[in-house]
């Protein structure tokens, strides 16, 4: 949730900045939205050095990526990377011993909250729409990385901002299979 500031509710209180940011209704109070500058940046801290973890949000697309574009939605680099791929595809981008693995599938509508996750651990990568695994394959040697967690645009750039808003972004030190996603969402939102 972005209630006004970006701020971290899960009792880590990892610190976080922002800049060029809006607020606008969310699915549980404000959600944020990004303009082509904005900056959203979550100091690194141990608790998010885990190699089995899920990264999960909640986005409004004003629109899909065309071809050659993506939207970043989270990503710690050298880590893991949530984003949204030409033609709103869910994708998930995690760092190994062996370079980089990706997996992308589904599609996530436009002028509509839609929730997505990218979960590694027990041997598997998956990427999951509105509580649902769209996409998945083996992957072994997870590697961790020191660096800060940018929401709605890529850390490598800076670039490529999510444009509409995201809400609830969360990171957990485990996998989240679909069968948990209603419990841990509260009133049942996810499909």
């Amino acid at each position: 949730r972005f209630e006004g500031s970006v701020v971290d509710e899960s009792g880590s209180m990892l610190s976080a900045t922002a800049s060029d940011v809006g607020y606008t209704p969310g699915l549980d109070g404000q959600a944020l939205t990004t303009r082509p500058t904005s900056s959203i940046v979550v100091r690194h801290d141990a608790a998010l050095d885990t190699t089995e973890y899920t990264v999960e949000a909640w986005v409004w697309l004003d629109s899909v990526p065309g071809p050659g574009d993506y939207y970043g939605v989270a990503e710690k680099y050298g880590h893991w990377r949530l984003r949204i791929d030409p033609g709103g595809a869910a994708a998930c981008h995690i760092g190994t011993r062996w370079g980089r693995r990706e997996i992308s599938g589904g599609a996530v509508p436009p002028r509509t909250w839609t929730h997505v996750a990218c979960s590694v651990g027990g041997g598997r990568q998956m990427v999951s729409i509105d509580g649902a695994t769209v996409a998945g394959q083996s992957v072994f040697g997870v590697v961790s990385s020191t660096d800060d967690v940018h929401l709605a645009e890529d850390a490598d750039t800076g670039a490529h901002q999510l444009p509409g808003a995201i809400d609830t972004v969360r990171v957990w030190s485990r996998v989240i299979t679909d069968s948990d996603w209603c419990t841990l969402s509260g009133p049942c939102r996810v499909p």
